[in-house]
C-alpha cells in the first residue's frame, strides 16, 4: 500500500532530521553556555529524541496496515482466502512486526550516529557503557508501538480511533527509552554535561 509505504519512509525521514536538527541545537547551546540547556541533557539520550519523534509515523503505519482492508473492503476477500479471522490477524500482525523491525533497527542506529556528528566534539560513541542496550530497547519499543497500534485497529477496525488515541498519548512525551545508567556517569569521568567556568 503506498500510504503504508509513505508512513515508513516518514519514519526514516523525522528520525533522521530530528536527530541532526538535536544534536546541532545542542552543539551550539553547549558552545554558548546556554541555561536554556536541559539539565539532564546527556549526549546519549540526545541520541534517541529522533526515534522517539518519528516512532509517531509507526504508529501510523501500523494503523494503517491492519485498518487498510477495512477502508478498502478488501477485508471479505482475505476472509475468503483465509477463513480463520485468528490467522488473518496473526499473519498481520507478524508482517507489520517484521517490517517495522526491518525499518526501526537501522534507523535507531543511523539517528543515534547523526546526532553524535552533530554534536561534534561534545558527542559520544556507539559502544559507550549502556548505549547498545538502549539503542536494543528503542528498536524493541518502536516495534511494540506499531504492533499497539495494528491491536486498536483490529479492535475498532479503523484507523481513526487508534490515531486518535495513540498519537496525542505519545506525541505529549515518553521516557521509555532512557538510560538508567546515564546519571552515574559523572562518577566515572564522563560528565553528563560540561562543567561551567567559575565567574570570578
Amino acid at each position: 500500500m503506498r500510504a503504508t509505504s509513505v508512513a515508513l519512509l516518514l519514519f526514516v525521514a523525522v528520525s533522521v532530521f530530528i536527530a541532526a536538527l538535536g544534536g546541532w541545537s545542542a552543539k551550539g547551546a553547549i558552545e554558548s553556555d546556554n541555561p536554556g540547556l536541559r539539565s539532564d541533557f546527556t549526549p546519549e539520550q540526545a541520541g534517541l529524541d529522533g526515534i522517539l519523534h518519528g516512532q509517531l509515523a509507526l504508529i501510523v503505519f501500523g494503523a494503517l496496515m491492519m485498518s487498510g482492508e477495512y477502508t478498502s473492503g478488501m477485508t471479505r476477500v482475505s476472509l475468503l482466502a483465509v477463513p480463520r479471522r485468528g490467522r488473518l490477524y496473526l499473519a498481520k500482525t507478524a508482517v507489520t512486526a517484521a517490517a517495522a523491525l526491518a525499518v526501526a533497527l537501522p534507523v535507531t542506529v543511523v539517528s543515534y550516529l547523526v546526532t553524535q556528528l552533530a554534536l561534534g566534539p561534545q558527542g559520544s560513541t556507539l559502544d559507550a557503557d549502556g548505549v547498545p542496550r538502549a539503542l536494543a530497547g528503542g528498536v524493541v519499543h518502536l516495534t511494540l508501538m506499531s504492533l499497539l497500534a495494528v491491536g486498536v485497529a483490529a479492535a475498532a477496525r479503523s484507523a481513526v480511533l487508534p490515531l486518535a488515541v495513540l498519537l496525542p498519548l505519545v506525541a505529549s512525551g515518553s521516557s521509555s527509552t532512557r538510560l538508567p545508567a546515564w546519571r552515574r556517569w559523572g562518577r566515572r569521568g564522563t560528565a553528563p554535561r560540561p562543567s561551567r567556568s567559575p565567574v570570578n
